[in-house]
């Protein structure tokens, strides 16, 4: 019999405000530095025999810091009031934290759609080196070595002297493994109190977000008679607007909990917001973004340009599907055979804690992709509200 527990979600997950800074991440040229938060509430409604229970994994704390709840002292029932929301990760105490675009670095999507059991990191800009082609070109900064210290190249060349040995600064994604500033995040710990493993599906319900161009910020192009047709405008425009739904992401990690504590990671899929609803209403004027719009608009204004052929300059349009109103698995299937003969089985389901207290710890990384073409100035500002339904399946 299916259960359906329902986590209703109210919170402005992205209210921001802005001030110009040339220091800035991927494709905005200003940063955000404040984010508000309302309260979140959570409800679940169940039906039939089985009893799926959920909890808060985060708290504060007497001094106002969000922390991790340990295994033994969740709370749990069918009701959750004021979820903690909280940011990154810092000595491991969890922040609030500003809201900048970041970038997945990890698998984005697994053709096979088995479990990535590796992870991935949220992660902001940082140098990286280009092989130079072409020519030496003035005003521009070259180095011999790519893999140790940056040794500025003093050899003298001239604009017909070929530097295709040498290498360029750019900004690209971060290599880190561990999470940056800029996103906000909470934690749920789901158990199933049933007398078997169960799949686990869910999906994203009652998203909010802004649907009227005038209600959308508005920004100024810079330099509109070059710059308006990488928003997709034409040269006689002077400010544009892009819908944040476009560029929004949500990072969800699952892993296993006993009563020792949470252990390694079951699966990580990153997954587009916008696909929570089968056709998104945006109402800006992004419509007609040109492939690289957001990063030639970058590259026309800063200084230092982005590296474009970054591994991870992908668009949200990639990452995984919520599936609108059908939902998806919280857990990816391993598909054997082919045709008639394929099965798809669970990588992990969730096991039954009757007898033995067992679950899964669900963290949920709400963040802004930062490679995305239409991550633009004008998508700050803006609010989303949600809820969340998880259903439990026998099988896929």
């Amino acid at each position: 019999m299916k259960l359906r527990n329902k986590l209703i979600l109210s919170c402005a997950a992205l209210a921001a405000v802005a001030t110009t800074a040339v220091s800035s991440t991927f494709a905005w040229y200003t940063s955000n530095e404040v984010v508000s938060v309302d309260t979140i509430t959570a409800k679940t409604q169940n039906s039939g025999a089985d009893l799926l229970m959920i909890a808060d994994g985060q708290k504060i704390n007497d001094s106002g810091i969000v922390q991790d709840v340990s295994v033994g002292d969740l709370k749990w029932g069918t009701t959750i009031e004021n979820i903690t929301l909280s940011g990154a990760t810092v000595s491991g105490t969890f922040k609030p934290t500003e809201m900048t675009p970041l970038a997945y670095n990890g698998t984005v999507d697994n053709a096979s759609h088995a479990a990535n059991t590796t992870g991935g990191a949220l992660v902001g800009y940082a140098d990286t080196y280009v092989a130079a082609t072409g020519n030496y070109v003035s005003g521009t900064t070259y180095y011999k070595d790519n893999t140790g210290s940056e040794v500025v190249d003093t050899t003298g060349f001239d604009n017909t002297t070929s530097v295709a040995s040498y290498f360029v600064k750019k900004l690209g994604t971060s290599s880190a493994t561990s999470d940056s500033a800029g996103y906000l995040q909470f934690v749920l710990f789901l158990k199933n109190a049933g007398t078997s493993e169960k799949n686990i599906k869910f999906r994203f319900t009652d998203l909010t977000y802004e649907t009227t161009k005038a209600n959308l910020p508005a920004k100024s192009i810079v330099d509109p008679v070059h710059n308006a047709t990488y928003i997709g405008l034409g040269s006689s425009a002077v400010n544009y607007t892009v819908n944040a739904l476009r560029v929004a992401a949500v990072d969800i990690e699952v892993k296993a909990y006993t009563s020792s504590g949470v252990g390694a990671l079951q699966d990580e899929s990153v997954y587009a917001l916008n696909t929570a609803v089968a056709s998104p209403t945006y109402n800006d004027d992004a419509s007609s973004v040109p492939a690289n719009g957001a990063h030639n608009y970058f590259n026309a204004i800063m200084d230092t340009p982005l590296n474009t052929a970054d591994a991870k300059n992908v668009n949200t349009e990639t990452f995984k599907n919520l599936g609108a109103a059908n939902g998806t698995y919280l857990t990816d299937a391993t598909t054997t055979g082919s045709g008639a003969s394929a099965v798809s089985t669970a990588n992990a389901k969730l096991p039954s804690a009757a007898t033995v207290d067992q679950g899964f710890q669900v963290t949920f990384k709400v963040f802004l992709n930062g490679w995305d073409k239409c991550c633009f100035d004008a998508c700050q500002g803006q609010t989303f509200s949600f809820g969340l339904e998880f259903t439990t399946k026998d099988s896929f």
